[in-house]
C-alpha cells in the first residue's frame, strides 16, 4: 500500500463523512456534530483518512446509544 499524503482540509472531510452517514444516524436517532474548526489542515492521504473516519463514525452509530 502506498500513501499519498497531501494537505487535507479536515473540517471538509469530516463534513463529507457525516453527510454520507446522515440517513443511518437519523434511523438510529443519533446526532453527529462536526466540531472540527474550519481551516484545520492535516497532512494525510485523503482517501485513507476519509475511510478511517467513516469506519469510526459508522461504528459509533452501530454501537452507540439512541438519543
Amino acid at each position: 500500500m502506498q500513501l499519498r499524503a497531501t494537505p487535507v482540509d479536515l473540517h471538509a472531510v469530516a463534513h463529507d463523512v457525516i453527510a454520507s452517514l446522515t440517513a443511518k444516524s437519523l434511523a438510529s436517532r443519533i446526532t453527529i456534530t462536526n466540531e472540527v474548526p474550519a481551516g484545520v489542515v492535516v497532512f494525510a492521504d485523503m482517501r485513507r483518512l476519509e475511510q478511517m473516519l467513516t469506519n469510526l463514525v459508522d461504528n459509533g452509530i452501530k454501537f452507540g446509544r439512541e438519543d
